[in-house]
């Protein structure tokens, strides 16, 4: 039983490496396979086809999209550091998600949004927050986060630190006043200038 999972952790680990990698159609299943150290028949065994071995890949992938999201919301701090926080989880996941392609289901991106234009609303009732239009507001701003993560060129922490410069100068433009604490690339307060 216990080899039987983690043979099934394996293809799961790899699958979603590889998928991260070099997307679905440019993985094969015996790339996969080589790569869990386990035979094709562990792979049809717990996902059916490659394509149920994606579908479970995404999934997960999401829900730890998720998961990670709502504690860094639900977390202390103001709204604009939180903010911030969950903007550098969203582009973590872009850089490092199953897809490659970028795209996630709707309910994923919607619960993300969602979670984002709560922050907003609540930056705005506690008065750290100034914007006209809060949902285009967050939509706007994990397009910019995740985009700047995606761009080619650099390694992973120069997209970061890329990432991390787009969202504070926009989170800026959000701040009550120049007074009103932002974020340094580092993560610390700083003024917003």
């Amino acid at each position: 039983m216990n080899a039987s999972i983690s043979g099934r952790a394996r293809v799961l680990a790899s699958a979603t490496r590889l998928f991260g990698e070099r997307g679905f159609e440019s993985t094969s299943v015996r790339e996969i396979v080589s790569a869990a150290g386990v035979t094709r028949s562990v792979l049809y065994h717990h996902f059916g086809s490659k394509e149920g071995l994606y579908q479970e890949a995404l999934k997960q992938s999401e829900q730890s999209l998720e998961i990670a999201v709502a504690r860094v919301a639900t977390s202390e701090g103001s709204a604009i550091k939180r903010l911030f926080e969950v903007c550098r989880v969203v582009a973590n996941a872009a850089r490092t998600r199953v897809l490659g392609t970028g795209r996630k289901t709707f309910s994923t991106q919607a619960r993300v949004i969602g979670a984002i234009r709560a922050l907003i609303a609540e930056g705005v009732a506690r008065g750290e927050i100034v914007t006209p239009d809060p949902d285009g507001f967050a939509t706007g701003l994990i397009a910019a986060a995740e985009f700047a993560a995606t761009l080619p060129g650099g390694d992973g922490a120069e997209q970061e630190e890329l990432s991390d410069r787009v969202v504070i100068a926009i989170l800026c433009g959000l701040c009550r006043s120049t007074h009103e604490p932002a974020l340094e690339p580092s993560g610390e307060e700083a003024p917003c200038s």
